[in-house]
């Protein structure tokens, strides 16, 4: 279809031979009008694809205030018709932008070269517009934050992903130098605005460091992404692009996954180290502890006892009392979270480890809880009190003893922007470098005191397996402050989690007539040796070193009022024969008591989680011994003997004449 094109001239004869030269052309000329005013009104109403404009025009407003009036509604483009132009006339038509001039008197070859020229360049200006605003669209469509720089280095553009980013405006921005807005840091505050210049002037895609940050302090945000020049043709160098990413949520996924991989490849080796260590440690102290009474009896006696001794052996107890006390740390770290989880008050779990946690921290530093409002938690109340005590602690050490007076640590408790509750330990001690911060909760990293390493390590696990996360933030000038953001509880108060059955069944054991028997099955001879002499005074005790013998005695009628079963053993664990004796009598299975160094496969988890029988964890107590034997042969246990005085019969031990 031929174009439609508006004439507006004043002088009616010009006008028409226009129109008579246009139409000879094959071009459309639906009218032609004299002033501004009808040229608004008749475009508006023909929508014309272009407009011969007469610069000089009779009327309130000439031809270069028509013109654009008409770019602004229509965007329709025009070509000027005039006999001259001044300095000043051609300066105001430049402003509209328009596609071409055309000096009176002008012919009709002339006329038509103009008017295609015209149209041609509006097609193009349109395909440009279009194509502008297809990548404009993508740009502020896309996640990452793009911003346009030119050769001053001054902003151009910014999509709305870098708005969100910077937090500010892009009419705040556009103009501005780019080192003033977009403030990228290295993890040591080193500046990174020369990152552009180097683009520019190397012509090439620079990268921005791993550790690159947008802001400085806790308020920075860590970002990836690369700076690319923008070159023209003729190899000018026009700008560049400068592309980013917030990364901080993905990092702290990759930290949490990384810490969680690690805590778990600690929990499988600390599982090991519990079971290694606890079986030689458990006739240690059980063997020590049968030592000690046997001479403390002598003693009482008046038998000629040397006190040195009894001294020593006290103070073996305490040494290895003190290595049970280690490893038993370990266990949060082997075993995961077992606890039963409630829903409970963050200011509870503050208080407790506040109270819990006084008398060592007033050495240190004044104590001040500062209380804000947080959700409930849904969460093992005595797990989550340990950890707290654990990260004050270590602010305590931080601090350094006798600095009580001058010294503060700060307990805060808030609700984050997304509706987590989030328990700050602030501490004005020792700064943590940046090797520090990485090995805080490992557990191997303890200096001074011993279990450090593993309190922060289980107090780590703790805040991980409560689908929380911990970040550590230490500086000169800010001191070190420790934050835990944990989720907060959607459910009712039923939604509560019981993780862990109660251990504790009274079965009905055999009558039995004299003293109860109580067999003991453990690879380990040592620790069937130490059971024996922790039961000996008041039960006979025979001690088998292979399930499978004792199974074969068991199901051949060989009565025992309670048998000890270690629960990890070679040829058939006690696992096995629990399931062995249901088969034969579940009053037989009833009377076993696990002994357990540690339970570090995902079976042995399961089934001490499920048995409803006692388990006794190495290394175990005397008391606790007698304890658990009571529990599944409380008919057949005697009164309490008068004391060693009693008559015992020496336990047989497999192998043994």
């Amino acid at each position: 279809m031929p174009a439609s094109i508006l004439v507006v001239e004043d002088d009616a004869s010009a006008a028409e031979s226009i129109r008579d030269a246009l139409v000879g052309a094959g071009y459309l000329v639906p009218e032609t009008v004299p002033s501004g005013e009808r040229a608004i009104e008749a475009a508006l109403r023909l929508r014309p694809a272009l407009v011969l404009m007469d610069v000089q025009l009779d009327g309130p407003i000439d031809g270069i205030e028509t013109a654009s009036v008409l770019r602004e509604k229509l965007d329709v483009p025009v070509v000027y018709l005039t006999s001259f132009f001044d300095h000043a006339t051609l300066h105001r038509a430049k402003q509209t932008a328009p596609n071409g001039y055309l000096r009176k008197p002008f012919g009709p070859r002339e006329l038509t070269i103009a008017v295609e020229l015209a149209l041609h360049q509006h097609e193009l200006e349109k395909i440009a517009a279009a194509r502008e605003q297809w990548f404009s669209t993508t740009l502020h469509s896309i996640a990452d934050a793009v911003l346009t720089v030119d050769a001053a280095e001054r902003i151009t553009f910014v999509n709305a992903a870098a708005e969100r980013l910077l937090g500010r405006d892009r009419d705040a921005v556009t103009g501005k130098p780019v080192a003033a807005v977009l403030r990228l840091v290295d993890a040591r505050g080193a500046e990174l605005s020369a990152l552009v210049t180097q683009a520019l002037h190397q012509r090439t895609v620079t990268p921005l460091p791993r550790d690159a940050r947008l802001g400085t302090g806790p308020t920075a945000i860590e970002v990836e992404g690369s700076i690319a020049p923008m070159v023209s043709p003729d190899t000018a160098t026009l700008g560049a692009v400068v592309a980013l990413r917030d990364v901080a949520e993905r990092r702290r996924l990759e930290r949490r996954l990384l810490a969680a991989e690690r805590l778990a490849a600690v929990g499988t080796m600390a599982a090991g180290m519990r079971h290694e260590i606890n079986n030689p440690l458990s006739f240690v102290l059980a063997n020590v502890g049968h030592a000690l009474e046997v001479l403390r009896h002598d003693l009482e006696r008046g038998e000629p006892i040397d006190p040195e001794i009894v001294s020593a052996l006290e103070d073996a107890a305490h040494g290895a009392d003190r290595v049970r006390n280690i490893v038993d740390v370990l266990r949060p770290i082997a075993q995961g979270d077992q606890g039963t989880r409630e829903v409970v008050e963050v200011a509870a779990l503050v208080e407790g480890a506040v109270r819990a946690s006084a008398h060592a921290l007033r050495h240190h530093a004044q104590l001040v809880v500062e209380e804000g409002a947080t959700p409930p938690l849904l969460a093992d109340r005595g797990q989550m009190t340990a950890a707290l005590v654990a990260l004050l602690l270590g602010a305590a050490s931080r601090v350094g003893e006798g600095r009580a007076l001058d010294s503060v640590i700060r307990v805060r408790s808030r609700t984050d922007a997304t509706g987590r509750a989030t328990i700050e330990v602030h501490d004005d001690g020792s700064v943590l470098g940046d090797v520090e911060r990485a090995r805080m909760f490992d557990p191997f990293a303890a200096s001074g005191n011993a279990t450090a390493g593993v309190e922060l390590a289980v107090a780590h696990r703790t805040i991980l397996a409560h689908g929380g996360e911990i970040d550590v933030h230490s500086s000169e000038a800010e001191g070190t402050t420790v934050r835990v953001t944990l989720p907060a509880h959607q459910g009712p108060v039923a939604d509560a989690i019981p993780r862990e059955q109660a251990r504790v069944t009274a079965v009905a054991a055999g009558t039995g007539t004299g003293r109860p028997r109580v067999l003991v099955v453990d690879d380990e001879p040592a620790i069937g040796r130490a059971l024996a002499r922790i039961l000996a005074p008041q039960h006979e005790v025979e001690v088998e070193i292979d399930a499978r013998v004792a199974l074969k005695r068991l199901a051949g009628g060989d009565h025992f009022d309670a048998i000890l079963c270690d629960l990890m053993m070679p040829a058939m664990s006690g696992m096995e024969l629990y399931d062995q004796l249901g088969a034969i009598s579940s009053a037989l299975r009833d009377r076993i008591v696990f002994l357990t160094g540690g339970a570090f496969t995902a079976r042995s988890e399961t089934f001490l989680r499920d048995v409803t029988n006692p388990c006794l964890s190495k290394p175990f107590s005397r008391a606790a011994v007698v304890e658990a034997v009571k529990l599944v042969a409380p008919r057949a246990t005697p009164p309490s003997s008068p004391g060693l005085d009693a008559p015992t019969t020496p336990a047989r031990l497999a192998g043994e004449p």
